[in-house]
């Protein structure tokens, strides 16, 4: 996942692209109360979508990554330290950070996720699970037609019936979707995220 952010100069508009997000799930994989972690915390977010009267309609692995802890809160030392080859970009003053919402820290290479979440505070910090891409997400009481699903996450009345027997997504294929995530390696989120995002 990136970000191409764009800041005035003198020497005029100047836009890069960075990234914001790098895989996780290899580095979860080594923690069994990781996994737990993760898994609760998906739950929770599927739950709370739902409370909501939202369905997300394409909930897969792919939809799913983690957030950073805040790199601005006295762990960026922590964090340079145990990945020295990374750079990260920190507004360093809170007027800046306030004034530049498009300018969250970036890390600018790939990094160790859970050496990291180690180094900051060990197994007593929590991954919190975040949910992206709610282009196919309705309300459910106003669903649309969906255009169909990822072959990895199809409901089985798709597979019984028949193709056209689900045309919108619903809190069952939420479910479902959620429950092919969870006894298996799928269900560790593929990003990081930063927690402005």
């Amino acid at each position: 996942m990136t970000t191409t952010p764009c800041h005035g100069g003198s020497d005029g508009s100047n836009s890069h692209t960075v990234p914001v997000a790098t895989p996780a799930a290899t580095q979860a994989r080594r923690s069994p109360m990781m996994r737990k972690y993760i898994a609760h915390s998906l739950v929770e977010a599927v739950v709370d979508l739902h409370s909501k009267g939202i369905v997300h309609g394409d909930l897969h692995a792919g939809n799913v990554g983690l957030a950073i802890p805040a790199l601005t809160d006295r762990h960026d030392k922590e964090y340079i330290r145990v990945c020295p080859d990374v750079t990260v970009v920190l507004p360093v003053q809170p007027a800046h950070a306030a004034l530049s919402a498009h300018f969250p820290p970036y890390i600018t290479h790939g990094w160790n996720f859970y050496n990291y979440i180690q180094a900051i505070g060990g197994k007593q910090v929590s991954p919190v699970v975040k949910i992206f891409d709610f282009g196919s997400a309705h309300l459910t009481n106003k669903p649309h037609p969906n255009s169909g699903f990822m072959y990895q996450i199809v409901p089985p009345e798709c597979y019984i019936k028949g193709p056209g027997a689900l045309e919108t997504p619903n809190i069952a294929s939420d479910i479902w979707a959620l429950g092919l995530m969870a006894p298996t390696d799928r269900a560790l989120p593929r990003r990081v995220v930063m927690p402005s995002d």
